[in-house]
């Protein structure tokens, strides 16, 4: 985990360090209560070289959302000069969400802040208080409840990629899968929270017709608009399954 110790990594390390500088300078005093970083950066062993760089803030109540747009405003003129070149995102995300569960974010809307809890043990304080995930936040949604939560939101993610008006990047469509594919095996099969998704496909690896092989190698190649259209098939038998095995719980 951050920061890396191997040589060819202290780019990463820089960069991680000067990225989060320029956030709390921009935030400190103005609602900023923690920096995280968080993703696939974090794990040699997941990381690509095209992995992003990003942070979350843990915000005060009286926080302006704007604030965060112009910070990513500013990461992306930057992209070249402070970001060296990897997509840097910085989300912020209200500690009343977290301490009660009722989201006001963006990312708590989009995330739902039990879920976003239950990540916190995964992710690295870079700056700020560090909480006690177990006792500060609310409890992790129940698995069935995160299942139903997954499968409304990807089947409105199909609809909206299959008429060209997806909000979200065409190569994040599988990511969505496979936090639903996690939330499956947590479900039947005994797996244990972890946010690595390669550690998620060699647990299912003896099912080789699985769909988060397919999954995977599509977010690997970061796959186009066409051939995630066409694996919206696969995904929609694979939710009726799911749905399925969910309603004799």
């Amino acid at each position: 985990m951050w920061p890396f110790a191997n040589k060819e990594d202290k780019k990463i390390n820089a960069t991680v360090s000067n990225i989060a500088e320029f956030i709390v300078s921009r935030l400190e005093g103005r609602g900023l209560i923690s920096l995280y970083l968080a993703g696939t950066i974090l794990s040699r062993k997941e990381r690509v070289p095209d992995s992003d760089i990003d942070f979350f803030g843990v915000m005060s109540s009286d926080f302006n959302p704007a604030e965060e747009e112009a910070i990513n405003s500013e990461l992306e003129k930057q992209k070249e000069s402070l970001c060296k070149g990897f997509e840097c995102r910085f989300r912020g995300f209200f500690l009343d969400e977290l301490q009660s569960g009722k989201p006001r974010s963006m990312v708590g809307k989009l995330m739902r802040p039990e879920r976003l809890a239950q990540r916190f043990p995964f992710f690295k304080l870079v700056w700020g208080k560090k909480f006690n995930y177990k006792k500060d936040f609310v409890k992790p949604m129940q698995l069935k409840d995160e299942a139903n939560f997954l499968i409304e939101f990807i089947e409105k993610a199909i609809k909206d990629l299959r008429a060209k008006k997806q909000k979200f990047p065409v190569e994040d469509f599988p990511k969505f899968i496979i936090e639903l594919i996690r939330v499956e095996a947590m479900m039947f099969q005994g797996y244990n929270y972890h946010p690595d998704r390669k550690r998620l496909q060699h647990f299912l690896r003896k099912q080789e017709s699985h769909i988060i092989h397919k999954a995977m190698d599509l977010r690997r190649r970061k796959a186009g608009w066409d051939e995630m259209v066409a694996f919206c098939a696969d995904v929609e038998k694979y939710i009726a399954g799911l749905k399925e095995m969910t309603r004799k719980l």
